[in-house]
């Protein structure tokens, strides 16, 4: 029997399991110096298959795989900090000379280190890539937080009427774990760009969140609940095409 996180994934990605966790999607093309830098985060790989060729089509695309994949087997007990700066290491060593980073992308949690990455990537090359967050949470319900962290998430759920899928709780509880410290978040001088749907499945302003820590970032407004950006739908697909074809015209 497959284990949810191997449920999710593609071919592909079946076939790389328990190798290295950053490869260059569809191989590397030495006839394309603009790079993406695609990170999972929690996202399953199926659910992301589509934004990764839609990225390939005029980048190369250098991805992070799901961090649930690897984090027990490679970084356990790393913070967020920590993650990244590992992340951080596995890109610099895998980009070929004269390469730009052009793009730093994910959804949900991967579109938060993607955006702690192009930070860390632009103070090591003092090239400043294009974030990409494709509703991307700031901040997670704290109640969820604090209930997943003493072990009520049961009792969280009944109270509020909801029952997370077992492959979700994993994901969630991940990083909720690696974000325990709960650094501050550092401000990005380059473009930053969050699709951020309209309908919000946990309290707060994400998107006004966002805005207090990047007075300047530019939000693209979707009709429609997170998974209407997060996953391979035609409709998800027409929103990110648009805002990828915009951003690699400049």
């Amino acid at each position: 029997k497959m284990s949810g996180v191997m449920a999710g994934k593609s071919v592909r990605g079946a076939l790389r399991h328990d190798s290295e966790p950053v490869w260059w999607y569809g191989g590397y093309d030495a006839g394309k110096t603009d790079v993406v830098l695609f990170v999972h985060g929690a996202a399953l790989t199926k659910n992301v298959d589509r934004k990764l060729q839609l990225w390939n089509e005029r980048c190369n695309v250098l991805a992070i795989e799901t961090t649930l994949e690897h984090y027990d087997r490679l970084y356990a007990g790393c913070d967020l900090a920590a993650l990244m700066d590992r992340y951080l290491g596995l890109v610099a060593d895998r980009m070929p000379a004269g390469a730009t980073l052009r793009v730093c992308t994910g959804v949900s949690w991967g579109g938060k280190m993607a955006y702690l990455l192009a930070g860390r990537w632009r103070a090591k090359t003092g090239q400043t890539p294009t974030v990409v967050m494709g509703d991307t949470l700031l901040t997670v319900d704290r109640t969820l937080v604090a209930a997943i962290l003493d072990g009520t998430l049961a009792d969280w759920e009944k109270a509020h009427g909801i029952k997370f899928p077992d492959v979700f709780v994993q994901r969630l509880s991940l990083m909720v774990n690696v974000e325990r410290t709960g650094a501050e978040l550092p401000r990005y001088p380059g473009r930053t760009i969050l699709l951020h749907a309209l309908t919000a499945q946990f309290e707060g302003d994400n998107a006004a969140l966002w805005k207090a820590v990047e007075p300047d970032i530019e939000i693209v407004p979707v009709e429609g609940i997170h998974e209407d950006i997060a996953l391979d739908t035609d409709k998800a697909m027409s929103i990110w095409r648009k805002v990828a074809e915009g951003v690699l015209s400049e």
